[in-house]
């Protein structure tokens, strides 16, 4: 009992306790890189303070709308993308199949389900990773764990594994070069339905979509369109919304792009439209719990296993005081074995708070497997632990309300079948994580 009374005053203490984008130092940090040239760090951060933002308030509250729409069940969120952008593999045509591969799930999703899909990209700022250690090993050798190109470099050695904070500046004009192509193929024909139209035939003669009588199905709507006289012109047919979203790990990059919108005096951070915390920094008094609290964006927070449900209600009223809808997003991430056991008291608690929240399901990060010595996941394990999420929640009253993949649209060779082992792992090109290909993709909303 006192150790609950003093979560409550913990709570309220948080929840009154002035905010400003840099009292989250005050806090306890971890999963930060280590900046031995401070002077640099402050440098950098200075200037990321004078650059525009990537993104924009209203934008924010937009999707936050669509985010409650979705925990209503009235919509439902894809958020896809890269485990970790990286600087080598940035260009056009990697940016524009993954927005089409994204807008292509949507379409399939809405024909299905006849629902509105919000789309959000791990795309524009995905740089960042957390890791399990700090240092990593090989042979007699022992350095700085690789912690995404915005903070260090993939080659081993010390000088690349140092905390280069310069690095920033090439991951914002990388993200905003990211984003304003998006911006561009969204409203500028490319995400036409009519050029969709095309794409699935072309996915269908490629192998990428097997499901035929679908693909027709989805023509024949298009050609009552036309039959209709509605144009392919039509704003409704022919633009789209694509946001931005990445875990808010590097506080100093996500501080410096902290502005006050001045229309409405409330402070966002513009360097995405949606953030989350990861589960190494979902804790009280966590620095980025901090940061999160005196962000308008919408935020997502991991769950697992590992969470503190009497914790997690705190955090709910601490990042969301005002209880606003569209604010939370709860994406789990338990594990084909885990599941069943640990989701039930969480959604009854969660639902008991009285909080409105947003369910998301990532079945990627929780059915890790190594197999001949590669990190990959069974398709089947990620196809049943979306299944089960869908099930638990239907059977406590609540709704679906979305899914987040780590996927690409390259050909790789990554996630394989139980019944593919023998196979290997032809095409494994991930800097972190395994990811869908483009096929194992689209099977897997296909079939949810």
């Amino acid at each position: 009992m006192k150790g609950i009374l003093f979560l409550c005053w913990f709570t309220q203490v948080v929840a009154f306790h002035p905010w400003s984008p840099y009292s989250w130092e005050q806090k306890t940090i971890r999963q930060l890189p280590d900046y031995r040239n401070q002077t640099a760090l402050r440098e950098v951060t200075n200037i990321l303070r004078r650059k525009p933002p990537l993104i924009f308030a209203n934008e924010c509250e937009h999707l936050k709308r669509d985010l409650g729409r979705a925990a209503n069940g009235d919509a439902f969120v894809i958020i896809g993308g890269d485990c970790a952008e990286t600087f080598d593999d940035f260009d056009t045509n990697t940016i524009r199949d993954l927005y089409k591969m994204i807008l292509q799930m949507g379409i399939l999703q809405t024909y299905c389900h006849g629902k509105k899909t919000i789309k959000i990209a791990r795309s524009g700022g995905q740089f960042a990773k957390p890791r399990s250690q700090p240092t990593e090993t090989r042979g007699n050798f022992t350095l700085p764990a690789y912690r995404g190109d915005i903070i260090n470099s993939i080659d081993f050695t010390e000088a690349a594994r140092m905390a280069n904070p310069g690095r920033m500046l090439q991951a914002y004009a990388q993200s905003a070069e990211t984003i304003n192509l998006l911006r561009a193929f969204s409203s500028g024909g490319f995400a036409s339905l009519y050029q969709i139209q095309k794409w699935n035939l072309l996915a269908l003669r490629k192998g990428i979509l097997g499901e035929q009588k679908l693909v027709h199905e989805m023509n024949q709507a298009l050609r009552f369109f036309y039959a209709l006289g509605i144009p392919d012109s039509h704003t409704l047919l022919t633009q789209t919304t694509l946001y931005i979203g990445h875990e808010c790990l590097l506080l100093p990059y996500e501080q410096a792009l902290t502005r006050n919108d001045s229309l409405s005096d409330r402070t966002y951070d513009c360097s995405a439209h949606f953030v989350w915390i990861g589960e190494r920094t979902r804790f009280l008094d966590s620095a980025h719990v901090e940061f999160c609290r005196g962000i308008e964006n919408p935020i997502g927070i991991k769950l697992s296993k590992t969470t503190n449900i009497t914790e997690l209600v705190m955090l709910l009223d601490i990042l969301n005081p005002k209880m606003q809808y569209g604010k939370i997003t709860l994406m789990t991430r338990f594990g084909v074995d885990d599941i069943e056991e640990y989701f039930p008291p969480i959604i009854r608690a969660v639902r008991r708070s009285c909080q409105h929240v947003l369910w998301c399901c990532d079945p990627m990060h929780g059915n890790g497997k190594i197999v001949n010595g590669t990190k990959t996941r069974y398709l089947e394990d990620i196809e049943k632990e979306y299944k089960l999420f869908e099930m638990i929640l239907r059977q406590n009253h609540c709704f679906p309300g979305g899914i987040h993949l780590e996927m690409t649209p390259r050909n790789v060779t990554e996630c394989i079948s139980k019944k593919n082992t023998a196979s290997g792992f032809p095409r494994y090109e991930s800097v972190c994580d395994p990811r869908l290909n483009q096929k194992q993709a689209f099977d897997l909303i296909r079939t949810i």
